[in-house]
């Protein structure tokens, strides 16, 4: 599955879309836990226990789509619930 974003850089992933099957959840994951890392790194450890890279490893290995998307889903409710900045870097 990683090979899908071997070339890509962290803003890259910020642009990715789902889609359909293994792949489009794959994608949804990546661009959820790419922003989740930069708001755990600007926030600190109080933002929801961790780096997002040992959850977003797991859910990537085990291929079951459900899981990437509860995935990204969890770590949508954590950017989008403490996150006190908006895509422009404005205060919200």
């Amino acid at each position: 599955m990683l090979y899908l974003f071997f070339n890509d850089t962290l803003l890259d992933a910020l642009d990715y879309g789902g889609g359909p099957g293994i792949e489009g959840a794959a994608r949804t994951l990546v661009r959820a836990a790419v922003a989740a890392g930069l708001n755990w790194k600007a926030f600190g450890h109080s933002y929801f226990g961790g780096p997002p890279v040992g959850r977003t490893n797991a859910a990537l290995a085990s291929g079951d789509r459900d899981r990437m998307l509860y995935g990204a889903e969890w770590f949508d409710y954590w950017n989008n619930t403490l996150c006190e900045l908006n895509a422009h870097g404005e205060h919200i």
